[in-house]
């Protein structure tokens, strides 16, 4: 508001932080404990140890190579980044909130939205302008999705979703 954000103070206290008010002023301190919020996420060096690490099969495209990092972000959802901006995630059944529901952690809004069928599954597309920057689907057990940094065409995102086994 008028340039400012304003919050409750009592949530600093969540960061480890010390507020004090007398009168009109507040004063805000951190303790300098070192204390830190626990990451949600862990990373593995590869698929096959994070599949291990989480309660549900983890089924990867076959078609994409080059990984970058694997992590298991609170123990119920598996990210893959493969080189080329290329992001890949799969969820149990327990994160799922509807089957094929967007577990991607991507919420812009797009002004293309389409469907295709790509190995057995359908596939909900979304993009702006020309090709394809985000791909979301379900099966029975699991939730997947695939974000592009560079959009792709539906074509390649057929492919690489009939490759996920």
């Amino acid at each position: 508001k008028n340039g400012r954000a304003l919050m409750p103070g009592c949530s600093l206290e969540l960061l480890y932080y010390t507020i004090s008010v007398s009168g009109k002023t507040v004063e805000i301190k951190t303790d300098d404990s070192g204390s830190q919020l626990p990451s949600p996420m862990v990373s593995y060096a590869t698929v096959a140890q994070a599949a291990a690490a989480v309660s549900f099969k983890v089924k990867t495209p076959s078609s994409l190579k080059d990984i970058e990092a694997v992590n298991v972000i609170d123990g119920e959802l598996v990210q893959v980044n493969y080189k080329g901006g290329i992001c890949y995630r799969v969820s149990g059944a327990a994160l799922r909130t509807e089957l094929g529901g967007n577990i991607s952690g991507d919420y812009n809004v797009y002004s293309n939205t389409s469907s295709i069928a790509a190995g057995g599954w359908t596939v909900t597309l979304m993009g702006s302008g020309n090709g394809v920057s985000l791909a979301v689907w379900g099966d029975g057990d699991n939730s997947y999705s695939i974000a592009f940094d560079t959009p792709v065409s539906s074509s390649d995102v057929s492919a690489i979703v009939a490759s996920v086994a």
